[in-house]
C-alpha cells in the first residue's frame, strides 16, 4: 500500500517481480524487510530498489483506506446509538 504526495493511495503488487533479475532475493524475508523510502523511491540493501515512477505508473488506484474509515465510522455510529454490529460484518470491517 502506498500513499503519495498528492494524496492519492495504491496498492502495488511486487509478486509479479519477485522472480526477476535481483528482486529474486526479496523472498528472502529479511532482506524484504529492510525496506525504506529514499527520495520516493522504494529501496532495499544490496541496492535494489524501484523507482517513484515504476511505483506510480504501476500501482492500481484505491481508496481502501478511506474505504474502511467509512466503514469504521458507520460501525460506531451504530455503537453508540445503541445498535448491535452483526460479528461477521465487524469482521469484515475489522
Amino acid at each position: 500500500m502506498l500513499w503519495f504526495e498528492n494524496g492519492e493511495q495504491k496498492i502495488f503488487d511486487l509478486k509479479p517481480y519477485l522472480n526477476e533479475g535481483v528482486f529474486n532475493q526479496l523472498k528472502n524475508t529479511a532482506l524484504f524487510a529492510s525496506v525504506r523510502v529514499v527520495a520516493g523511491s522504494v529501496e532495499w540493501e544490496n541496492e535494489i530498489d524501484l523507482s517513484y515512477d515504476t511505483l506510480y505508473l504501476e500501482g492500481v488506484t484505491t481508496n481502501l483506506v478511506e474505504d474502511l474509515r467509512n466503514k469504521i465510522d458507520i460501525a460506531a455510529a451504530e455503537c453508540d446509538r445503541g445498535e448491535g454490529v452483526d460479528g461477521e460484518i465487524a469482521m469484515l470491517i475489522y
